[in-house]
């Protein structure tokens, strides 16, 4: 299977966004392509009302994602603001055969965020195409607890949409594929956007890397449309050890027996 990102410049009118994403599925060949962070509306926001009007169109978004879906035959993973309710979320879709199989609402929120989303509460893994996908959303990189979760839930790959503009990411990414021993589909906009006040730069250089770290893709700081054939191995393990599952289990909770006093 061919896994891949499609990165450009997001801009605020969602039929330019959508023109970027079919683009990018009719050059590049992609079993499963990972878009951006937000890439239906762009990512600052001037209130909670601008928020929500983007908020609207995801539906509408969602559809044309299924439909480019069932045209090129592939999987999409991609950034959206959801409402439910009176809560928005920072969320990721994932759409794969036509349908949308769910969605993962980002868990770790910059302080910006805070002011106009709701974190997620739920770590999640989907199935695509028979393969068990972890997915996270950005600065939930910073945080190895939501991979290794991940990974105990049977998570076999990564995949994170991303918004941002700093080089650190990029060496949280190669840290987080090669501690899990999975490879990691990392897909990041490109471009600016201005706000009073406030300026964010984005730098792209999304990838594909190994589940040793290793970037499997070229790197580009405009439109890039890019893949890697992946596969996992029945057994997941490094240069140190041959199987990293059975000391990733070595950490899970130990359960007090009451009755017995005893530790299981």
């Amino acid at each position: 299977m061919r896994w891949g990102i499609i990165q450009w410049d997001v801009q605020r009118r969602m039929e330019e966004n959508l023109h970027q994403v079919e683009h990018g599925l009719q050059t590049t060949a992609l079993d499963v392509a990972v878009l951006p962070e937000m890439c239906l509306s762009g990512y600052l926001f001037q209130d909670a009302a601008h928020l929500a009007q983007a908020a609207r169109e995801a539906p509408l978004f969602l559809e044309a994602l299924e439909a480019l879906s069932r045209q090129y035959d592939c999987a999409i993973i991609a950034g959206l603001p959801r409402q439910e309710g009176k809560r928005v979320y920072n969320s990721a879709a994932v759409v794969d055969a036509g349908c949308c199989l769910g969605f993962y609402d980002k868990l770790h929120l910059s302080d910006l965020e805070k002011k106009l989303f709701t974190p997620g509460e739920k770590n999640r893994v989907f199935t695509i195409r028979g393969v068990t996908v972890g997915v996270s959303i950005c600065f939930d990189l910073w945080f190895p607890e939501v991979y290794r979760e991940q990974t105990r839930m049977g998570a076999q790959l990564f995949c994170c949409p991303a918004n941002f503009g700093g080089p650190q990411t990029l060496s949280v990414a190669a840290v987080r594929a090669m501690e899990n021993a999975a490879p990691l589909v990392l897909c990041n906009r490109t471009g600016t956007e201005r706000m009073e006040n406030i300026q964010a730069d984005f730098r792209g250089e999304s990838g594909v890397f190994s589940s040793f770290g290793q970037r499997l893709t070229p790197e580009a700081t405009g439109f890039l449309a890019v893949g890697a054939e992946l596969s996992f191995p029945p057994v997941r393990g490094n240069v140190i050890c041959r199987d990293l599952l059975a000391e990733v289990r070595r950490h899970e909770p130990i359960h007090t027996n009451k009755v017995g006093d005893k530790t299981t």
